[in-house]
């Protein structure tokens, strides 16, 4: 039988764990174009290569805005993250992205494990000495028992000035304590507010060089590396692990007088470990995934907002263990905005994933084919409505379903002949192409659409004959798969095959189900077909 002459069969193994989001909402297409996409299609892309790739993650239930939430629609907390954890689900499961678990910290399959796990590390942090107390001031708000810190702080950042609020600027991505905001105000009001001199548990990071050289070895985008850079100028080797409040894990800090708990930004990397030991239960593996001797490929996606847990405390925290290695490669993006204004939960400004698909006749492989073309990776990316329509009407709807009807009526179910040397050379150089595009450290997801692009290119030049319609409607099966899923794994059936589309099964001849109508995956669409999905922010005068 042929096959592929420089086309290696992978054999690693990889651990996917996208940023674990907030339930204080669903998750929007500036959520999922980012670390949720990015990580589906590159456990696609390895599996099409023969790796095994698995993807762990869950929701950030304690974070603090969950008490906002909570204060704003006067739900209980735990409610809410129950609510939104399945809201957020749904947005998952609509766009086909796939994972082994998305756990929910408060179910009680995981709360108490989870709590211990977390507790259990910081505790080995500090036994190792890698940690300190240092001071904090707070403002305190006696009438509401609430710290003006968190969810409930605004101000200007320290750093360039912009309006933000919380631990970080989402604006300059750097993080800082509440006490060096700039002009801080209570987000419940003008309640009176004493001050507090109190201490909050820090790492200290004794090898900022090494975590440097970490970061250059993943080939970390400049951008983000300042952001690393000016962290260490303007807050030291300092890096928060607790922070006053009630809702969260709690830490008894010795000489202090208020509550704290486990700040969520830092443990995000205590939650990668834990979703390794998940890993290790369900794939009965020797090891965590982040233990120093294991062999398997840890990667980690996320948005600049959250440079710095990744960057600095992350890597910081693995160093400084001695126990765990810090996550092999970090895959970082920019915010994406709708018709230019940024995606908001809080404004309403958003489309979300379910509502796209369910609401309206765009599939879920439209969908992610548009958001990995717009992909933010490499700076701020925008969903322009009218755009999206022209792409889903002109390259998926005239274009490409016009190539795949073309080339299915082709097929007469007579006996396959082989392929043609060309085509086979020409397929073999664009999965290495795509395969190099989707594998850390070089991952560059808007650019592994160029291989597929120019795959549908050659079909529309082809004037098609029952082996040349056949086998490139496989080699299009292959390319699409990572971004295209739905249609891809369909086509791959239809033309004889079982499961997903494996680059070593291409060459196998199968019987073709010619007597079925070939499925007309890209339906062209209007504005009215979309209007269901958009938000109520977007019917200015421009679209009535």
């Amino acid at each position: 039988m042929p096959a592929f002459k420089h086309l290696k069969e992978g054999k690693r193994k990889y651990l996917l764990i996208p940023v674990m989001p907030t339930p204080n909402g669903g998750l929007h297409l500036g959520h999922l174009s980012g670390p949720y996409l990015k990580m589906d299609v590159l456990a696609r892309a390895q599996r099409r290569n023969g790796s095994e790739a698995a993807m762990f993650f869950g929701s950030d239930g304690y974070e603090s805005y969950m008490n906002l939430k909570s204060w704003q629609t006067g739900k209980e907390v735990t409610t809410l993250c129950n609510e939104y954890h399945e809201r957020m689900r749904s947005d998952l499961d609509a766009l086909n992205i796939a994972y082994d678990a998305f756990i929910n910290p408060l179910d009680t399959a995981y709360h108490e494990d989870f709590k211990t796990f977390f507790t259990t590390v910081t505790g080995e942090l500090v036994d190792k000495g890698v940690t300190a107390p240092r001071p904090e001031k707070y403002l305190y708000s006696k009438e509401d028992d609430c710290f003006v810190a968190g969810c409930w702080i605004l101000g200007n950042c320290p750093v360039c000035g912009s309006a933000t609020g919380s631990y970080q600027c989402e604006d300059c991505g750097t993080q800082y304590r509440p006490m060096d905001l700039i002009s801080p105000t209570f987000r419940k009001g003008d309640h009176p507010l004493s001050s507090i001199d109190d201490r909050e548990l820090y790492l200290v990071i004794s090898k900022k060089e090494e975590l440097l050289k970490h970061l250059e070895t993943m080939k970390i985008g400049a951008e983000f590396m300042e952001i690393a850079t000016s962290y260490f100028n303007h807050q030291g080797r300092y890096v928060r692990i607790t922070n006053p409040g009630k809702w969260g894990i709690p830490w008894s800090m010795e000489n202090s007088g208020i509550p704290h708990v486990l700040f969520t930004y830092t443990s995000l990397y205590f939650y990668s470990l834990y979703c390794g030991e998940l890993y290790k239960k369900k794939y009965n593996a020797a090891v965590n995934p982040f233990d120093i001797d294991a062999d398997v490929i840890t990667v980690a996606s996320f948005g600049i907002d959250c440079t710095i847990p990744y960057l600095v405390a992350g890597v910081g925290l693995a160093l400084e263990s001695g126990t765990y290695r810090p996550i092999d490669f970090l895959l970082p993006n920019h915010f994406f905005t709708l018709e230019n204004s940024k995606f908001s939960t809080s404004r309403g400004h958003a489309i979300w994933g379910n509502d796209i698909i369910n609401k309206t006749p765009v599939s879920s492989d439209a969908i992610r084919y548009f958001l990995v073309w717009k992909n933010p990776e490499n700076e701020m990316g925008d969903f322009n409505v009218e755009e999206f329509i022209h792409f889903v009407n002109d390259e998926l709807g005239d274009q490409l379903q016009s190539v795949l009807t073309r080339a299915w009526t082709a097929l007469n179910g007579q006996p396959v002949g082989s392929i043609s040397e060309g085509l086979a050379e020409k397929l073999e150089g664009l999965l290495v192409e795509q395969n190099d595009y989707l594998t850390p450290p070089g991952f560059q997801l808007k650019n592994s659409s160029l291989p597929l692009k120019e795959w549908i290119s050659i079909g529309s030049g082809l004037s098609f004959d029952a082996d040349p319609a056949y086998w490139w409607l496989k080699g299009f099966s292959l390319l699409a798969f990572p971004i295209m899923p739905g249609c891809a794994i369909s086509l791959w059936n239809l033309l004889g095959h079982k499961g997903n589309p494996v680059e070593k099964d291409y060459f196998l001849p199968t019987p073709v189900q010619v007597e079925t109508m070939l499925p007309l995956y890209f339906k062209k669409i209007s504005f009215e077909d979309i209007k269901p999905a958009l938000p109520a922010t977007l019917f200015t005068n421009e679209y009535k």
